[in-house]
């Protein structure tokens, strides 16, 4: 793949231009991670101008397709925690040491405008507590002889909140690390929708992903027990195959990260038909982190409920009662992928960003909508019905 090129002049910047200019899509996060923290040491040292810097970033988001945005987010905390290192001060620098070697030098930490705190695994980011950075602080401070004589509660609640103020970021994560198009998250890399194919990528934080399938790709594989179960379910369709087609386009819109189609997703039918194990086995695809169980009627009577979807790919509700009357405006806003607003229980403030978790609902009676245009029957089958609305 070629480089995006940076043609910059000076003696200072020879090593950082080279460095940028040979990443690619493909490097790794501690190749990329490498080159910014050396750019964020140059600049916060005066030997390269903010300018440059940002040119030098913006060549680094083109080479490796990571956003802009985001990048520049890092860069920032990556200065912040420069400037703690040459401060003089002993709980800065292990402020900024700890974020070195456990959070990517920044790149692995998020500090929502509202209080959230986002880890990055090294598969996807999760949210995390303060007593949780608390614990990684409390630990990290044991294995520095140097560090023990501050190994007590009030010493590792000044290095928490220095490390909290250096990785607050202006917008939140899932705003910031939105992606358009197609990225299936798996345990191996990200697949990404190169043109007719699919490419296979290196995980990275920059991706914005939330969960991750346990599974691996494999190009090669094959499913048969999965076929043969498919195959029962719908055994009493008058189109097996093309129910089993649909009932595989579904799970395959629902565990990618992008949400085009305007949709939700109905499984309704009395008795053990199948519906419970397929979605068990689509809350495996997609992973415990990326699925939010709630009843679709919470969203109808709590203020906070919205703020619960931020990072998850499935909003499943399970059990539909036979009373249920949907909210077909409310319905409609779930159903694709917007911003938001929402503040949750405790946030400091309200905060933005971007849902794209799809709705699907089962249970043995269909629930009613004053929308008389809102729900369409696409296929009967195994289930009294498979519905999707748009």
């Amino acid at each position: 793949m070629k480089s995006h090129l940076i043609v910059i002049k000076g003696s200072p910047l020879k090593k950082l231009q080279k460095l940028a200019n040979a990443l690619n899509r493909t490097s790794s996060s501690e190749a990329i991670i490498s080159v910014m923290q050396e750019l964020a040491l140059k600049t916060t040292n005066g030997l390269i101008c903010a300018d440059n810097a940002h040119l030098v970033l913006e060549s680094i988001a083109k080479n490796t397709s990571l956003p802009l945005s985001f990048a520049s987010g890092d860069f920032d905390v990556m200065c912040r925690m420069v400037r703690f290192s040459v401060s003089g001060k002993l709980h800065m620098e292990i402020a900024q040491q700890i974020v070195h070697q456990k959070f990517g030098g920044g790149c692995y930490l998020w500090h929502d405008p509202d209080g959230k705190l986002w880890e990055y695994n090294g598969y996807h980011w999760a949210e995390i507590s303060k007593d949780q950075l608390k614990q990684i602080v409390f630990d990290a401070m044991l294995t520095e002889p140097a560090w023990l004589q501050l190994c007590d509660e009030k010493e590792t609640k000044l290095i928490v909140k220095l490390i909290l103020n250096g990785s607050l970021r202006k917008t939140s994560l899932s705003e910031t690390s939105s992606i358009k198009g197609f990225v299936l998250n798996d345990i191996n890399g990200e697949l990404w929708r190169s043109g007719p194919g699919i490419e296979l990528r290196p995980h990275r934080p920059w991706s914005g992903q939330f969960s991750a399938l346990d599974v691996g790709y494999d190009p090669k594989a094959v499913c048969p027990m999965y076929d043969t179960a498919l195959g029962e379910i719908f055994s009493k369709s008058s189109n097996v195959n093309e129910m089993v087609r649909h009932l595989n386009e579904f799970a395959g819109y629902a565990i990618q990260s992008s949400r085009p189609v305007p949709t939700f997703w109905l499984l309704i039918g009395k008795g053990a038909n199948g519906k419970s194990k397929l979605l068990d086995l689509l809350v495996k695809f997609i992973g415990q982190d990326g699925v939010l169980a709630e009843p679709i009627s919470r969203f109808q009577n709590d203020s906070f409920a919205p703020s619960s979807l931020e990072g998850k790919k499935l909003l499943l509700d399970d059990d539909v009662t036979e009373d249920l009357m949907l909210d077909d405006g409310l319905i409609k806003k779930l159903s694709e992928e917007k911003f938001m607003s929402a503040r949750r229980p405790y946030g400091h403030q309200k905060k933005t960003f971007i849902s794209f978790a799809l709705p699907v609902m089962a249970g043995n009676h269909c629930p009613s909508s004053n929308a008389l245009g809102l729900m369409c029957v696409v296929m009967t089958g195994g289930f009294s019905s498979l519905v999707s609305a748009i």
